[in-house]
């Protein structure tokens, strides 16, 4: 690492208000409580996750292309996006940007947007059944009328708008040959 872009990454991300320092050695004060919100969303998720599933395997004996939904996007939230969520806490969540150098921001910022591509995979299976479930219950298999349509709808138009969103979150950025220079910061 050449020592100007050593030099341009221990700046401060934003510059401070009048009569404030940056405090660099203690920025957030927030990261224990966002590892406790993390810790403890999990939980509250896999136990509701698993009453419903018990419920669904053992009590009604029937599991439905939704539950598989819901097993997908749980399966993907405990082991993909609870992991970002603790390493965001990590990185000084909730910190003001002059008390964070360029470094950490840009750092923070490549985890934040790993989350929100997983957010975007997460959250469309748990949409889908969502709506699969509202459509068992408001419109039986045997009536076909325009409540079946406008379910069936609004699953097609959740599944182009994040998938689409998915690919511009992962193609967003497409640097060139002058990005890779030495003058570059990341």
């Amino acid at each position: 690492m050449t020592a100007e872009r050593e030099k341009a990454l221990s700046e401060p991300a934003a510059h401070p208000p009048l009569g404030v320092t940056p405090d660099f050695e203690h920025p957030s004060q927030f990261e224990k409580s966002g590892l406790v919100a993390a810790i403890t969303l999990l939980i509250v998720i896999s136990l509701l996750f698993s009453m419903r599933m018990f419920v669904k395997a053992r009590i009604a004996r029937h599991i439905d292309i939704e539950d598989y939904l819901l097993a997908l996007a749980w399966t993907l939230y405990s082991g993909g996006f609870t992991l970002v969520a603790i390493m965001v806490t990590r990185k000084h969540v909730g910190a003001h940007q002059w008390n964070l150098t360029l470094g950490q921001l840009i750092d923070y910022l490549k985890t934040f947007h790993t989350g929100s591509l997983l957010y975007n995979v997460i959250i469309l299976p748990l949409k889908v059944s969502i709506i699969l479930q509202l459509l068992r219950f408001f419109a039986p298999h045997s009536i076909r009328n325009s409540t079946l349509w406008m379910f069936h709808t609004v699953i097609w138009l959740n599944v182009i708008f994040y998938v689409t969103c998915t690919f511009l979150l992962i193609f967003a950025c497409k640097p060139d040959e002058s990005s890779s220079s030495s003058s570059s910061i990341d």
